[in-house]
């Protein structure tokens, strides 16, 4: 009986989480070098928050921003960006780009990576099946991405290092705070 409940959950799961694993086809248009904007559809903006939900353990209320911090696989960049504990990297952008910022809620500051790491006391959230990387990111040569999606499902997203400046700029530019 135990073995059927717990094959019926991993089946679930399953399902879950195939529902926001496919490629979303998202229109983005480019707005200068390695910087691009769009709007998510109403089912890709749905499909959107399902994964932040699942991947977060966040319960999102109507009105969340989300500002992804994005560290892409290590296969795509030019240096092995994975070598450094994960949490260092999270208080470097905390210290150097978010500490002049004021996120207030209902905007969520999400760090997110490809990889799964073990330690459960990290702010590190996983896209293990690569939804952001495939609908967002895509193949490039840049180990970061920076992409910030307001409560409409307007986005920004920026390829690369990114500074407090940029993160400003789109928050200017989606209506956020």
């Amino acid at each position: 009986m135990k073995i059927k409940i717990y094959l019926m959950i991993l089946i679930v799961i399953g399902l879950s989480f195939s529902t926001y694993a496919q490629n979303l086809n998202i229109l983005r248009i480019e707005n200068g070098k390695n910087k691009f904007k769009g709007k998510l559809t109403t089912d890709q903006f749905a499909k959107f928050k399902v994964f932040i939900e699942i991947t977060s353990e966040f319960k999102l209320v109507d009105g969340n921003n989300f500002i992804i911090n994005y560290k892409q696989p290590f296969t795509d960049c030019f240096y092995n960006q994975y070598e450094n504990d994960e949490n260092s990297s999270i208080k470097w952008l905390e210290k150097n780009v978010y500490s002049g910022i004021d996120i207030k809620f209902p905007t969520l500051n999400l760090f997110y990576q490809s990889k799964a790491i073990v330690d459960k006391k990290s702010k590190i959230k996983f896209d293990l099946t690569n939804f952001i990387y495939n609908n967002f990111m895509r193949h490039n040569e840049l180990c970061f991405g920076l992409l910030i999606v307001n409560s409409l499902g307007e986005y920004r997203l920026l390829i690369g290092e990114y500074t407090s400046k940029d993160v400003s700029k789109f928050e200017e530019e989606l209506k956020i705070n």
